[in-house]
Order: C-alpha cells, then structure tokens, then sequence
C-alpha cells in the first residue's frame, strides 16, 4: 500500500513538473520564429502513456486542468493557439481517448478564439471516432458547422449522425431536417418534417413542422412545375398559360392545389410558377 501511495505521489509531482515546465517554455516560445522549426515542448501523448506509470487518465485530467487555465487567462500572445491541437488531439487524447470533455472544449478555443472552425471540426471527429456513443460531439460539431462554416451538407451529416445514437435528444430531427432544407434538398426534407408533424406529441413541435410542411411543400410543387413548364415550352414554343395546359399536355395527371388549396398559377412573361398562398416562415 506504501508503495501504491509512494507511486502516486512520484506520479503527481511528475505531472506538476511536466505542465509547469511546458507552460513557461511555451509562454517564452519566440513569436517569430519560423513555424517549420518550433519545437512543441509538451511531450506527445504516447511518451506521457508511458512516462504515467499506470496512469494516463490520471495525467490526461492534469493537462486537461492546466490547458483551461492556460487558455482561459488573459494573454495578448496569439502563438499560444499554435499549440492547441498539439494539446488536445495529440497529449490529452492519446493519454484518454474516452475523454470526452477536452474534445469539446478544445473545439470551442479553436473556433471562439483561434477562429480555425476546420481544427475544431477535426478534433471533433477524432473524438467520435473514439467515442461512437457518444451524441454530444456530432451535435456539437452540426452546430459548428452550420453557425460558423455554414457548411450545410456537412451539418446535416452531423445531425444524421447525431440523431442515429441512442439518447440523442428529439430536436436533432428537426434540425437534421433544417440543413436539409438549406442545402437545396426539400424534397428530402418535407419528407422528415412530415414524419415529425405526423409524430409530435407537443403543440409547439407541431405547430413548427406544419409551418415547414406548409412552405416545403409549395416549394417541392414548384420546383416540379418549373421542370414540366420547361418541358412544354420546348414542345409549344411558349410557357403553359396554366396547370390545366401541362395536364392537357399528359405532363401532369390532374391539376396540383398549394398546401392552402389554390391553384398555381405562371407568370405570363417568365413563365415561372407561383403561389398565391403565403409562406409562413419567410416572405418572398
């Protein structure tokens, strides 16, 4: 037992002297100094495995501890982000994969403070790669990619992939649905908000997917009619003057109504299909 106690002592002043000694060689690292000579001083994470005589998460929760305090305090050196991934993808990762926090939290520096939305999305998917129960991650990294990359074929990969681990919560659904709508897929997308509308059990979640159902659906009908329109017009020489000519036409099998039951109509001179029905969540 004396031993054991013995060990974790020598463990923790190793730990100590590790991180101390890296913060200082680090705050002093020279700002210009040419990026392809710097020498990360913080051991890799392979090295620390073994340098932690049985105790890597022991170790991995002490940088962990001093990356926040690292980070978090005040300093006008901006290199000090050079080392981030180094950090948290390279020490703290490979000592405890399974940790889930420090994948999160490196993420958030990354993009509030280093502004490098692309490191934080790598350090999240080398999270989930470890952790494929985990829904918090993906969710986080949908977040990041819709708000700040605007990347939305990318976030609604995150959310589908969110939304496919057990506990994820209902609203991934929705907002899985939601990049599919920003990325130009409505027809995928009126698909899922119908099963939503079909399946909510709340007020608010219904009132939400009928107002999306609403819109997509005269969207989806457009995007249709426009094709057809385009297909008479190389037929006739000219627009359909209205649905019931493509349905004359054999381009359609009876007149379509929008989601409040009005006819579409063409405009004369573009030959474009419209609503006379309102959208709910946006105006044109």
């Amino acid at each position: 037992m004396n031993r054991r106690r013995a060990g974790v002592a020598m463990l923790v002043l190793l730990a100590l002297v590790l991180v101390a000694g890296s913060q200082a060689r680090l705050l002093a690292h020279p700002l210009e100094e040419d990026a392809g000579r710097r020498l990360l001083y913080l051991p890799n994470g392979r090295f620390l495995q073994v340098a932690s005589l049985g105790y890597p998460t022991f170790v991995a929760d002490m940088i962990y501890l001093w990356s926040i305090q690292f980070y978090g305090g005040y300093s006008d050196r901006m290199d000090r982000f050079a080392y981030l991934e180094h950090v948290y993808g390279q020490v703290i990762a490979r000592l405890d994969p399974r940790y889930v926090d420090p994948y999160l939290v490196g993420a958030l520096i990354m993009v509030i403070e280093k502004k490098d939305v692309e490191g934080a999305l790598k350090l999240l998917d080398q999270g989930m790669a470890a952790n494929p129960k985990d829904w918090l991650m993906p969710y986080e990294a949908g977040f990041w990619a819709y708000d700040t990359a605007h990347d939305f074929d990318r976030a609604a990969d995150y959310f589908r992939r969110t939304m496919e681990i057990p506990g994820a919560p209902a609203s991934t659904r929705r907002l899985h649905a939601g990049m599919l709508n920003k990325k130009g897929d409505k027809a995928t997308s009126l698909l899922l908000w119908s099963e939503i509308l079909a399946e909510a059990g709340e007020d608010r979640v219904r009132a939400t997917a009928a107002n999306h159902v609403h819109d997509l659906q005269i969207d989806v009908d457009l995007g249709r009619l426009n094709d057809l329109a385009a297909r008479f017009q190389a037929r006739a020489g000219r627009p359909p003057r209205g649905t019931e000519e493509l349905v004359t036409a054999g381009l359609l099998p009876g007149v379509p109504l929008d989601s409040d039951g009005r006819p579409y109509v063409f405009d004369p001179v573009t030959g474009e299909a419209r609503s006379t029905s309102p959208f709910r969540l946006r105006r044109r």
